[in-house]
């Protein structure tokens, strides 16, 4: 009795496992499907804002690109600082909620344009789904909520 009641939750264990995989990874490809599916055939109210900030005692350029359906809904905030290594975030957004956040990193260096390092997260109801690609220099938390934060923005404007 004790061994097949080992056998059995053993059984369960290895089949939630193997379930709660193919579910992430389906959530992610649905992710995936959305935002291809709506770059492709939407159409965007776009508002671009340019400036200047300090880092490292270096004025450093940047833009921030907010891509919406309307003044309520965005769909996607794109963050870029331009210097000799440049850095770029890519927020996505269903429903006001943040889907998918993107860092890259550039190299600009003679003129090489060169992608030195990529990040991609996907969430899914603010719980990050791609847990085994977790990068310590970008958290998934902070990048959430700076995601978070590009909403409110855009919001509030």
């Amino acid at each position: 009795m004790k061994q097949t009641l080992f056998i059995l939750i053993t059984f369960m264990s290895v089949t939630a496992y193997s379930q709660t995989i193919p579910d992430t990874e389906f959530k992610i490809s649905e992710i995936n499907t959305y935002i291809e599916d709506i770059n492709e055939n939407e159409q965007f109210e776009v508002e671009n804002i340019n400036g200047t900030l300090k880092k490292n005692n270096k004025d450093i350029d940047y833009s921030i690109s907010y891509f919406a359906f309307d003044a309520t809904q965005l769909f996607s905030v794109i963050y870029q600082e331009y210097d000799e290594i440049s850095t770029n975030k890519i927020f996505y957004y269903k429903k006001n909620k943040v889907v998918a956040a993107i860092v890259e990193i550039i190299n600009n260096k003679d003129n090489k344009d060169r992608l030195e390092e990529q990040v991609i997260y996907f969430y899914d109801v603010d719980t990050l789904l791609n847990t085994a690609e977790i990068n310590e220099k970008y958290p998934p938390d902070s990048l959430l909520n700076e995601g978070k934060n590009r909403l409110k923005e855009f919001l509030a404007h």
